[in-house]
């Protein structure tokens, strides 16, 4: 591979490679990569050190088992055209969306159930498939047209809708803790010995509710989009606030049945 530094185009497709060839990775000036293995050997991961392909404008992956994407993805803000159908994509990594340059991406006939809040950032997208896959957020047919414009404003209206709820539950917690409870929820929230103690100082002559709304706004703010109900209310049920989840599942359930 040494003597293919140049190459600006390879066609790897329908061989047997048991794993990604990760010497690819070091053509730094390859331009179109094509590695489709609709009679080939399929595989099922892609090397963290895709990310060295900085120029690659054509990247074409359809008819692996691929099922996972490495963040280093977002390191190919040359790409163009991103084929990865027929695979086994189940999720996209946060830091796909950082691919300003994309024009045309095919995803369909993969396991996606849902697009990451900040697709909006794809804006050049302007061929987008994502049929034949079990989408629910958005739903089908959002999808269907292929149009970047309906998926963002879905994703929008539901990523705010979804903080609505999540400051009903947390205002729901708070008004229902007491103080031990409020320490076992930075335990089962992962915080370290020296946040619990101090976040306990500085709350000392304050009403326990308060101490729990910071821990809660912590929380969120450290998950981000994974901060969700369903999580919450689990978290509630490991430290035994069962009559607390059971509140919170019917705020669910009444925002889910309103927003039909």
């Amino acid at each position: 591979m040494n003597k293919m530094e140049s190459l600006r185009e390879l066609n790897l497709s329908n061989n047997n490679y048991a794993l990604f060839p990760d010497a690819v990775c070091s053509l730094g000036s390859l331009v179109t990569f094509q590695f489709s293995q609709e009679s080939g050997s399929r595989v099922k991961f892609l090397p963290f050190l895709i990310g060295n392909l900085r120029s690659v404008q054509e990247l074409y992956l359809e008819h692996n088992d691929i099922e996972e994407l490495p963040g280093s993805i977002a390191e190919l803000q040359q790409l163009r055209i991103l084929s990865l159908f027929d695979n086994k994509l189940s999720a996209l990594p946060a830091s796909f969306c950082d691919l300003p340059n994309l024009e045309g991406l095919w995803l369909h006939g993969n396991r996606l159930t849902k697009l990451p809040i900040d697709f909006e950032k794809l804006r050049k997208i302007s061929d987008l498939r994502l049929e034949d896959n079990p989408l629910s957020h958005p739903p089908p047919e959002v999808c269907c047209g292929g149009a970047v414009e309906p998926i963002t404003r879905f994703l929008i209206s539901a990523e705010e809708r979804l903080d609505g709820l999540m400051r009903k539950m947390c205002e729901c917690v708070a008004a229902n803790v007491r103080e031990r409870e409020a320490h076992d929820l930075m335990r089962v929230f992962h915080f370290s010995k020296e946040e619990m103690l101090n976040l306990e100082k500085e709350h000392r002559a304050a009403p326990p509710e308060a101490l729990t709304q910071k821990v809660l706004s912590i929380w969120r703010e450290r998950r981000t989009h994974s901060a969700t109900p369903t999580e919450l209310i689990r978290y509630l049920k490991l430290i035994d606030m069962e009559a607390v989840a059971r509140k919170l599942i019917a705020i669910k359930v009444y925002s889910e049945v309103h927003q039909m």
